[in-house]
């Protein structure tokens, strides 16, 4: 599921590379480029049935799908090539000479496929909603804990550090377990030395010695102002 639960693993054998990935929606299939193995493969969504789809390519990376074509990018050739869906033959290059081709996505926006089950108040989520086959899952951003009614996040954790490295401001909280550090979006900053937080007022108050001033800003890097300046 989209959040984190249900783990399963569909294919493990006979894979090297596998920079390619596109779900058919459509044909309930499973599809996926390998530069290691020179094949792409196709398998139902349960990893059965196995078969390889086109091979040999040279080196696929980027992988999608639109109507009854399949359409990849190869690092080798430079190209973005085209076969039909189904019996991977009618190979054609669909553009040549693109020089540090990565991933392809394909759009038709007259269609659609299946509910987002999130599209509608956000699935009733203050922040993060994550689709399950059963329904969606209310999360929230780095560091900071779901409330007990399951839907909604408080805008910052209840206690965390704050930090410069010159060229930014993070966050690290001390509310969840992984310390995982988040960039603070304070805008012009140039080299920040020292930093403290009021939390009467919710300031984050800073220095940067190359602009030579004082700053500060809301903790979500809004509103930034000059203190003291020259």
């Amino acid at each position: 599921s989209m959040d984190g639960t249900d783990r399963l693993v569909l294919i493990s054998k006979n894979l090297g590379w596998p920079n390619g990935l596109a779900v058919d929606k459509a044909g309930s299939q499973l599809l996926w480029a390998d530069a290691h193995t020179e094949r792409i493969e196709v398998a139902d969504l349960h990893g059965g049935h196995r078969h390889t789809l086109v091979s040999p390519v040279q080196h696929p990376y980027g992988l999608t799908l639109l109507d009854s074509h399949i359409y990849w990018t190869d690092w080798q050739t430079r190209s973005i090539h085209r076969a039909d869906k189904d019996t991977g033959t009618n190979v054609i290059v669909v553009r040549s000479n693109l020089p540090g081709l990565m991933d392809i996505q394909a759009v038709d926006r007259a269609s659609s496929l299946g509910l987002n089950k999130c599209g509608v108040k956000n699935g009733g989520c203050s922040h993060l909603c994550l689709p399950r086959p059963s329904g969606s899952t209310c999360t929230c951003p780095t560091g900071i804990l779901l409330k007990e009614d399951g839907r909604s996040c408080d805008p910052s954790p209840e206690s965390y550090l704050l930090f410069s490295n010159r060229a930014s401001i993070r966050r690290i909280s001390l509310d969840t377990d992984d310390f995982t550090d988040v960039y603070i979006p304070v805008p012009k900053l140039s080299n920040v030395i020292s930093l403290d937080y009021d939390s009467v007022d919710g300031k984050i108050y800073y220095t940067d010695v190359f602009l030579d001033v004082i700053r500060r800003s809301n903790l979500n890097g809004s509103n930034m102002e000059t203190v003291i300046g020259q």
